[in-house]
């Protein structure tokens, strides 16, 4: 068994590295076109900065995998051909979050192209390691089964489990020279230009890029019905409209979603408030002395992903079960990114350090939400999801998981929003503007 589990995770491993190179290579190249136009540029950031968290959000209501899945006799071995379709998952997720970063590296720190491609690179493998994991899930028999712990061979397997990932982790940051304090700051910069110099325009033009892709998938909604049951938009807005203000649902108990929504937001906040707290202890240690803050940062990076393990094991030994096993996975899958900008914005007052990483933690709140509810709940949206998918109500499926983009948008914009109107003036902001890096040739 531990031969077998050590070989699914070299095909999760070959399928990081595919996928960051062709994600990546896809990725650069639309942030080459974006940079030809200021206003393209910014729009284009505008929209990435929650649009590259789509795939993650939506993945869970689509039923991927082509209508005969798994292989019939006489196609490729299932293995093959389940590494290969993880790959495929994981490309526009890995393009989305390295179109992102380029454009952040080039236009916002105004980084030269061996820093750029050095510091892209690593956030597609690190983008690319983050989708593979949650695909696993869906290939099931036939993936790395990490997300079993120790239930899978004993406890050996789950402590296996962990220490791979750990060691991944190590090497990623050992061979692209990764700093703690380096991306904190840079991700401080980032957040804090964008936040001044965002516009009205570039409001308008991440509307536009929105709508477009509405229009594209209504275009292509015939044939993706054919080969992988996925409705078009007026149906799924008719089946979320149902489930809103009409009632029809997929548990009879349940009048409309809202019930579901209600134990999802719980969820989520509880965690980053409690991941939160964890960041606060944890940045003033940092702040106590140069040796605690030496160790922590190196210890720090290799929490990214890898806590959401912890919750896991609880679950197995009936320690954690139900809403306060989601809430546990929410807590340490959100711990990274929220003392990342915490720690980043330290020369900032509280209550903006505090909104800006609930902000960035919101993203990996509502993921490990997700991810949560489809192992062991019995409410939530991701819960809910799952269920009209497995009942073959794809309409409501989808329509569940355009409502958690839609929730996920709205609770960004309101924390972003706050910041910037209590913190950043429009005074600052035109200030920032005017000090915009040129790009290095």
């Amino acid at each position: 068994m531990n031969s077998v589990f050590l070989g699914r995770f070299g095909i999760m491993l070959a399928q990081v590295v595919f996928a960051s190179v062709l994600g990546g290579v896809v990725g650069v190249a639309l942030g080459l076109l974006a940079l030809r136009n200021m206003w393209l540029r910014q729009t284009t950031l505008r929209f990435l900065r929650l649009g590259l968290w789509i795939p993650f959000l939506v993945y869970w209501a689509l039923p991927f995998w082509p209508r005969d899945w798994p292989p019939r006799e006489g196609w490729f071995d299932p293995i093959f051909w389940s590494g290969w379709a993880g790959i495929v998952a994981a490309i526009p997720a890995v393009s989305l979050a390295t179109c992102y970063h380029f454009l952040n590296a080039r236009s916002t720190l105004g980084l030269d192209w061996r820093e750029t491609r050095r510091r892209v690179t690593r956030e597609s493998f690190l983008q690319a390691l983050f989708i593979s994991l949650i695909t696993q899930l869906w290939i099931g028999p036939y993936g790395w089964l990490w997300f079993l712990g120790p239930s899978a061979s004993g406890l050996i397997a789950g402590f296996l489990a962990l220490l791979l990932l750990v060691a991944f982790l190590f090497l990623l940051n050992l061979l692209f020279r990764s700093s703690f304090d380096q991306t904190a700051t840079e991700r401080q910069t980032v957040i804090a230009r964008q936040i001044t110099t965002n516009t009205w325009r570039s409001l308008f033009g991440a509307i536009v890029f929105g709508a477009a892709c509405l229009v594209f998938w209504q275009l292509l909604s015939k044939p993706l019905d054919t080969y992988l049951n996925i409705k078009p938009p007026l149906e799924v807005f008719e089946a979320g409209y149902d489930l809103l203000v009409t009632g029809k649902s997929v548990q009879n108990k349940d009048a409309t979603i809202w019930r579901h929504l209600a134990v999802s937001l719980l969820e989520i906040f509880g965690g980053i408030i409690l991941s939160g707290g964890a960041a606060l202890v944890v940045s003033k240690t940092l702040t106590g002395s140069e040796s605690s803050r030496r160790l922590a940062g190196s210890f720090l990076p290799l929490t990214y992903i890898v806590m959401a393990m912890l919750p896991l094991f609880l679950l197995n030994w009936a320690v954690l079960v139900g809403y306060w096993h989601t809430l546990a996975l929410v807590t340490c899958l959100t711990f990274f990114p929220f003392m990342h900008v915490f720690w980043g914005l330290r020369e900032y007052p509280l209550v903006c350090r505090l909104l800006l990483a609930a902000d960035e933690a919101l993203p990996f709140g509502f993921v490990a939400m997700l991810f949560g509810e489809s192992m062991n709940a019995v409410a939530g949206l991701g819960f809910f999801t799952v269920v009209a998918r497995t009942s073959l109500k794809v309409d409501q499926a989808i329509a569940s998981s355009m409502i958690t983009l839609v929730l996920f948008i709205l609770l960004s914009a309101i924390l972003r929003g706050l910041a910037k109107r209590l913190y950043f003036p429009p005074a600052l902001a035109v200030s920032n503007s005017m000090t915009q890096p040129a790009l290095s040739r």
